[in-house]
């Protein structure tokens, strides 16, 4: 769907997280993403894909 690694993915969510965006959680802490959740993530993926652009 995002074509990235897990750990990659586990990465940009920790990020958003620490900025007060919130994924689901189950009771087991495993995040649910709902379609939102795929916006945001693809609109952070293509602002990191520019060469100027970084996450910090």
């Amino acid at each position: 769907m995002l074509k990235i690694q897990e750990s990659t993915l586990r990465k940009y969510c920790i990020l958003l997280e620490e900025q007060g965006f919130h994924f689901h959680k189950n009771e087991h802490g495993h995040r649910g993403f709902l379609d939102n959740d795929v916006i945001t993530l693809r609109k952070l993926i293509e602002i990191k894909s520019h060469p100027d652009m970084t996450l910090k």
